[in-house]
């Protein structure tokens, strides 16, 4: 009998060795998030866009094996050449809260803690991009309250996009009628370019002043109620004015608004001054809900 103890012993560390190193054991992480859940899942779901959150240092790289509606199937490939099969899951924790699971099979006890460190290092850098409005929508968009309440405009139909030039002439017409009445203007332009079925753009201009006027000729006067509204700063030329207003709609959409009035620009730097429109300012804006 005693003979056979030292096979026991060499037998059960054997055992152990492989359960310890070789049976696969289940490892999963959670973070939660505040980030609407229909924002997050375009995050999530889009996965052409997992480079620009997935953490470089992670030491592990993905490849998507399937998408379904609420969940990702991903294979990693560690720094050793071993693969490990994983799922992500998102769900919704509150209005405003999102909750972000990963599970793994990781290749035996002895790997779990340093492949849930990885984890939670790639959980993390999720939850840091889907707070920040601008990595979701490309703008920095949040809701605020309207100040301007008395305006004159000037609107035009033209048969082109307005230049620059053209834009300012019709500001300068307003600014110098506004200047006739002794009165003040009391913030920035707003343009809003709407482009026409028949194919012509509507170009609105206006400016508010400090009182109301009775308006002359094409210009007219218009009370503008101080409302809630959408609004976010864009850098870029009317390419990404424009890609800004349909992103606008996106917010709308997730924050569950609905635009009551035409959306506006404000021109936060003077164009004729930056020919360059890579470095153009715009404040774009829609009053809502």
């Amino acid at each position: 009998m005693k003979k056979w103890l030292p096979y026991t012993g060499a037998i059960a560390v054997v055992i152990f060795c492989c359960f310890f190193f070789f049976i696969p054991f289940r490892v999963s992480r959670i973070v939660s998030g505040r980030c609407l859940l229909s924002a997050a899942d375009r995050c999530f779901t889009d996965t052409s866009r997992w480079a620009d959150w997935w953490p470089k240092t992670s030491g592990m790289s993905y490849r998507i094996t399937g998408v379904t509606y609420n969940q990702v199937r991903i294979s990693l490939g560690l720094a050793d050449g071993n693969q490990v099969a994983g799922t992500f899951t998102i769900a919704p924790l509150s209005p405003d809260s999102i909750l972000f699971r990963w599970d793994c099979r990781s290749a035996g006890i002895g790997f779990r803690k340093e492949l849930g460190n990885r984890m939670e290092a790639v959980l993390d850098s999720f939850r840091t991009f889907i707070q920040s409005s601008r990595n979701i929508y490309g703008v920095n968009f949040h809701q605020t309250m309207s100040h301007d309440s008395t305006l004159v405009v000037l609107v035009s139909d033209d048969t082109t996009y307005p230049a620059t030039g053209e834009v300012y002439k019709k500001i300068d017409s307003l600014e110098g009628y506004i200047a006739s009445q002794h009165a003040a203007a009391t913030g920035l332009p707003w343009l809003n370019v709407t482009h026409l079925r028949d194919g012509r753009y509507r170009v609105t201009v206006a400016m508010p002043t400090d009182r109301r006027l009775d308006g002359i000729g094409r210009i007219v006067p218009q009370r503008y109620v101080p409302w809630k509204q959408i609004e976010g700063d864009v850098y870029g030329g009317p390419h990404a004015i424009e890609q800004a207003f349909q992103k606008m709609l996106l917010f709308k959409y997730d924050h569950v608004l609905t635009i009551i009035a035409q959306p506006y620009q404000y021109l936060i730097i003077d164009r004729r001054q930056q020919p360059d429109t890579s470095k153009w300012v715009t404040r774009v804006c829609a009053p809502t809900t």
